[in-house]
């Protein structure tokens, strides 16, 4: 995978997701990225954490894929995060069928059985080196229910 150094690649990591590539998709992390799941309150820190919460979505959405991906650079925000060299808000629309509650969400989003459409939005650090250094996710918890 290339480094995530522009909106076309950040992209096109979102795009290994759907193809079931999580090799490609954690391996745009760095070995001590952390990733932040701001509704569940969840944080998992460590790229083999953070494979372990995203190769368990399907527990929890069954077919689970991301559409409607739009990348926009965040310049202003690099500097919240020490060894930041640049910044992305990402919007897209995950969805599948919502089939076992997510960590933390229980009694606020509980699961249904029914097939959603998830908006969500993350803001996406990156180093030096293209790598993800901390990714701050947050999906709208009405769009489940």
């Amino acid at each position: 995978m290339t480094a995530l150094n522009d909106e076309r690649s950040i992209r096109a990591w979102y795009e290994a997701f759907n193809g079931d590539r999580m090799a490609d998709f954690v391996g745009c992390f760095s070995s001590t990225a952390t990733f932040r799941q701001v509704n569940g309150v969840r944080i998992y820190e460590g790229r083999d954490k953070i494979r372990g919460y995203i190769s368990s979505l399907d527990v929890f959405i069954e077919d689970a894929s991301i559409d409607k991906i739009t990348v926009i650079a965040k310049p202003r925000l690099v500097s919240h995060r020490p060894s930041a060299v640049a910044c992305y808000g990402v919007e897209y629309v995950l969805n599948g069928r919502y089939i076992r509650t997510l960590p933390g969400l229980e009694g606020r989003a509980n699961a249904h059985g029914d097939v959603v459409c998830v908006p969500a939005h993350e803001l996406v650090w990156v180093d030096a080196q293209g790598k993800v250094l901390w990714a701050d996710q947050a999906i709208d918890l009405s769009a489940l229910d």
